[in-house]
């Protein structure tokens, strides 16, 4: 393992020298110890980010907003076989139990953060959120409960296929592409809220990463939770959205 991190040139102190999700190496460009590989500055803002609006928006093609909501509830759940230990339903501070109400949680937080990032502007064409998951059961949730309604943007969730976002279970090759458009679905949209896994973090970081518009729901829960404990509560009572249009976050680096 040493050697092959040499050769790849990933730091000795990086999280990505440890086996694990191997994607999270490939689109990381800030574990590597050779600058011609390095890609940190791209993260500068470039001369004319001044005229951009105070909501720090990067300037979009089209004009909709895209944002998308990826929720990891983990392999324990994709199989049936247990429930693995994750924050987003676990953590004894604000874990919210079931897929069900992460999905809520997660939705009404990304109309917060698309109400931070337009100004309050509205219109049909404003913004999109996209929900995707490894949980059937929250992608369900979210098409009977998120989809057509009257808010600010619209939520797209697709429920015709099952996906395996991990490296520990076979593939055939449909559930490879739906996978891989996941992926890549992160990768393209302006603006992700993921849930602190590897496979999220690398479709972030070839795009939501690098603009500094991804943030990560344990972070914006448990730091909520510092102030009033009562998040499961409030998660059912939609009130994520206002805390995810105000409260000060720390994106994703």
């Amino acid at each position: 393992a040493a050697e092959i991190r040499k050769r790849l040139g990933v730091r000795e102190d990086s999280a990505d020298a440890t086996f694990g999700c191997a994607l999270n190496f490939l689109f990381d460009p800030w574990s590597v110890d050779d600058p011609r590989l390095s890609v940190a500055s791209f993260a500068a803002p470039p001369p004319h980010a001044a005229a951009w609006p105070q909501a720090g928006v990067r300037p979009l093609t089209p004009a909709t907003l895209t944002l998308i909501g990826h929720l990891r509830v983990g392999d324990g759940h994709l199989v049936g076989q247990g429930r693995e230990i994750r924050p987003i339903l676990n953590d004894r501070r604000f874990g919210l139990g079931s897929p069900a109400l992460a999905a809520d949680a997660m939705v009404d937080c990304l109309q917060g953060l698309a109400a931070r990032f337009t100004g309050g502007r509205r219109g049909a064409d404003v913004c999109r959120i996209t929900f995707i998951s490894d949980s059937s059961e929250a992608r369900r949730h979210v098409l009977a409960r998120h989809t057509g309604a009257r808010r600010l943007c619209d939520v797209m969730v697709d429920t015709s296929f099952e996906v395996k976002h991990s490296a520990f279970h076979k593939m055939d090759s449909e559930d490879a592409r739906a996978t891989v458009e996941d992926l890549f679905e992160i990768a393209k949209s302006d603006v992700a809220l993921l849930t602190g896994s590897g496979f999220g973090l690398s479709g972030a970081r070839m795009g939501p990463v690098l603009g500094r518009h991804a943030f990560d729901m344990n972070w914006i829960l448990g730091d909520y939770s510092k102030k009033d404990h009562r998040v499961r509560r409030h998660a059912r009572q939609g009130v994520l959205t206002e805390v995810c249009r105000a409260q000060r976050l720390q994106p994703i680096t």
